[in-house]
């Protein structure tokens, strides 16, 4: 696990990361960069993601650790430890659900986001037996990659030993106060270097020795990574490697995003369409969030076309392909995560001649639409 070892980490030598830029091959179908990479190691998440207070209550939180398996569902304080901008509430006997509302209250920062640091560094959302110690380094602050190895907040002095009968930053509640308070806030507030690059560890090594801290890697194995906001400056400040980037990426989707996707492949109608002339078209995406699609039932699944409300002109109407003339169906029953989904749709020239184009994101009803990754087919009516 890699651990923080102090409230503010902020990386001071800076080179250019090299972003590889990638052209998907196609006459008519546009797809951003960012479609090929939903992932943006320079924009991990929006800053105001990060600042979310509002986007759970407590009983929001309950209820979402009551959905996973970790033992965070009926964890309460067992320890006297007081937290909070005065360091004078009493955190035992206290749910892990109020534990983590109160400090994002206090700091400013989403309850979510505290939740996937937690899963990150230690589990907790997901792990139904943990070791003490993994409660005990629940947010990984300043603790070095041995259990036992929180000589930080030792070192701390009188802090610590007045607001933790430990003398330490062991404990739940110590740990989500402090890598919140200490490190998730100050590293986004006091961001210095948005809008320039950082060095940092391309992958993560143990360190040979405490002596060399928590972060450690071979001259070799720097890189850069471009800072786009204050959201991405803090996570890589909380831990220095470009692998934490996805990582985070990943669980917050996974837990709060259970609906996304990638473009997988498309197959482009013509350029050019006379009248009456039919053609076929598709477009194939990959279910990257945590939820199963359908293509019936109370939340189906389907290709809807921007701006909403519009028709495609070129629609057939087709009902083995087309809802109406604003949606396709997906082929598939169901597509799980991982699996691709397949929307077909054939074309008629019968508008009348121009260039028209047909912007699509997926949709799942009574949810909303999907991010827009710039899908498009245009077509020029001759």
């Amino acid at each position: 696990m890699v651990r923080i070892i102090k409230k503010s980490t902020i990386l001071k030598k800076r080179l250019i990361l090299a972003l590889a830029a990638s052209l998907f091959i196609g006459v008519s179908f546009c797809l951003p960069q960012k479609t090929l990479a939903a992932f943006n190691p320079s924009s991990v998440l929006p800053d105001e993601t990060f600042t979310s207070v509002s986007s759970m209550t407590q009983q929001q939180i309950q209820v979402f650790l009551n959905a996973r398996s970790g033992i965070l569902k009926s964890y309460t304080e067992t320890r006297a430890s007081y937290i909070g901008p005065n360091n004078d509430w009493l955190a035992q006997g206290k749910p892990a659900s109020e534990i983590i509302w109160r400090v994002a209250n206090w700091y400013g920062i989403s309850p979510q986001i505290i939740i996937t640091t937690l899963e990150k560094e230690e589990s907790l959302v997901s792990m139904a037996s943990p070791p003490q110690w993994r409660i005990d380094s629940a947010m990984g602050y300043a603790f070095f990659d041995s259990p036992s190895a929180d000589t930080h907040c030792l070192a701390s002095g009188t802090l610590a030993a007045t607001t933790n009968p430990t003398g330490s930053c062991r404990g739940f509640a110590i740990q989500v106060d402090w890598g919140t308070s200490g490190a998730l806030e100050p590293n986004f507030t006091h961001a210095k270097d948005v809008g320039q690059n950082r060095t940092i560890c391309s992958i993560y090594n143990p360190p040979p020795s405490p002596t060399y801290g928590a972060y450690w890697c071979y001259p070799n194995e720097l890189t850069t990574v471009y800072i786009g906001n204050r959201a991405t400056a803090s996570i890589y400040s909380y831990t220095p490697y470009l692998t934490v980037g996805p990582s985070f990426y990943n669980i917050y989707n996974s837990f709060f995003n259970p609906y996304d996707y990638r473009v997988t492949s498309a197959v482009n109608p013509p350029t050019a369409m006379s009248k009456g002339q039919v053609a076929t078209a598709q477009i194939k995406v990959t279910n990257t969030g945590s939820a199963t699609w359908y293509n019936s039932g109370p939340n189906p699944v389907t290709l809807l076309r921007a701006p909403f409300g519009y028709g495609s002109a070129l629609s057939t109407w087709d009902p083995v392909y087309w809802i109406n003339n604003t949606q396709i169906k997906m082929v598939e029953a169901s597509v799980a995560p991982g699996e691709v989904a397949t929307f077909n749709m054939n074309y008629v020239g019968n508008p009348p001649p121009g260039r028209y184009v047909d912007k699509w994101i997926p949709h799942i009803f009574g949810v909303g639409p999907m991010q827009d990754r710039g899908m498009e087919f245009w077509v020029n009516r001759v």
